[in-house]
């Protein structure tokens, strides 16, 4: 039974999904622990439709920036991902989760640092760089909705303005995570009584998003690229060393 302070906890992390949402994917990372802490394995299940809901209030917010066609070439590989995250989410001790995703972002951070110590290479624009990046995102969205900071540097990597950064991430995750929904579904992670916390805290998520577009608007494009470095590196540390 959840007191009134474990609701005011659960009320400002699930503010934090939604401003995550629009670009600052690192804030989820603070969520994803808080819940984790509260339901365990289930937590996966328990935010999923929290997430869906931003997903569908970021998608009208950030129509006009990115489009279908740059997300459509990576949903195969990621796809891959989701069915190889549902077999470890089933047969993989819980342990295991966290540092697999965490070394998936430091793998993305070190394609960024390599960038920077080779301007010349190409190897953030290959297609196989994609494919990788992409399928990294499949599994961490679906053992711990964790995917945010790993498809943020790849497409930091790419070049994007935060506003196509985020148009596009938006119609990759609610894709993404609309598929899942059945399959969490399938496994029992997704029962009535998750549904009933995520309808009374669906209105927190909405909000947030909004707050995160408030805020995204008045980041510069130089901070925002190294706030989404900061908070992938404090979510990997937090992933492999906690």
């Amino acid at each position: 039974m959840l007191g009134w302070e474990d609701w005011c906890i659960l009320v400002f992390t699930t503010l934090l999904v939604g401003v995550g949402k629009i670009g600052f994917s690192g804030l989820s990372l603070v969520t994803i622990s808080v819940f984790a802490a509260y339901f365990g394995k289930s937590s996966v299940g328990v935010l999923l439709p929290l997430l869906v809901i931003a997903d569908f209030t970021v998608y009208p917010v950030m129509r006009k920036y990115g489009t279908w066609q740059q997300v459509w070439p990576l949903m195969p590989p990621t796809l891959i991902g989701i069915g190889c995250g549902i077999v470890l989410l089933r047969f993989m001790p819980e342990v295991w989760a966290k540092p697999v995703i965490g070394s998936l972002i430091v793998l993305m951070l070190g394609v960024i640092l390599w960038k920077r110590l080779c301007p010349m290479s190409r190897l953030d624009q290959s297609y196989k760089f994609g494919v990788i990046s992409a399928f990294g995102g499949g599994v961490s969205t679906t053992l711990a909705n964790a995917a945010g900071p790993v498809m943020n540097i790849y497409l930091l990597t790419r070049g994007f303005h935060k506003m196509e950064l985020v148009g596009i991430a938006g119609r990759f995750f609610l894709l993404t995570n609309l598929i899942k929904l059945p399959l969490l579904g399938g496994i029992s992670l997704i029962t009535a009584d998750s549904l009933l916390i995520n309808l009374k805290l669906a209105p927190i998520v909405v909000l947030g998003v909004f707050l995160g577009k408030w805020l995204l608007k008045r980041v510069p494009q130089k901070v925002f690229s190294y706030l989404i470095i900061v908070f992938a590196i404090i979510a990997a540390v937090n992933l492999l060393c906690f």
